[in-house]
């Protein structure tokens, strides 16, 4: 199974899964766990089931090496140790996080090419106005 402790010692690796550096994508980390207790409502007296990914750095660098590569969820599930629907909803759900994470922290890309460029339609065939 992918984990970025085994990751984070090969430089070039890391770099190639996630476009960033050690020292950038610990600096997202913090960012990021911040965001997914925000965004979960985590709270430790509550029970339920373990999540599907236990730590934080290793879904950063799920949704990280998924959103640079695309590979089929199928690979990634198998990579991360999941099966192909548990990879499904964790791309959901981390995708959520990450972007809320990257808005907080003034990084966000325009989600949609109308929040940035009132002119376009999709009843035009997502053609410019």
């Amino acid at each position: 199974m992918l984990s970025y402790e085994d990751v984070k010692q090969k430089p070039k690796t890391l770099m190639a899964m996630t476009s960033l550096k050690a020292s950038e994508f610990e600096e997202l980390l913090v960012s990021f766990a911040a965001t997914w207790d925000e965004e979960t409502g985590r709270n430790l007296t509550k029970g339920g089931r373990p999540p599907i990914i236990a730590s934080m750095a290793d879904r950063l660098l799920f949704i990280l090496f998924y959103l640079k590569t695309y590979p089929l969820q199928e690979v990634i599930a198998h990579l991360f140790g999941m099966s192909q629907p548990q990879a499904n909803f964790t791309i959901h759900r981390l995708s959520r996080v990450l972007n809320k994470t990257l808005d907080a922290r003034g990084h966000k890309p325009p989600g949609s090419p109308r929040r940035c460029c009132p002119g376009w339609s999709r009843r035009r065939g997502r053609t410019w106005a």
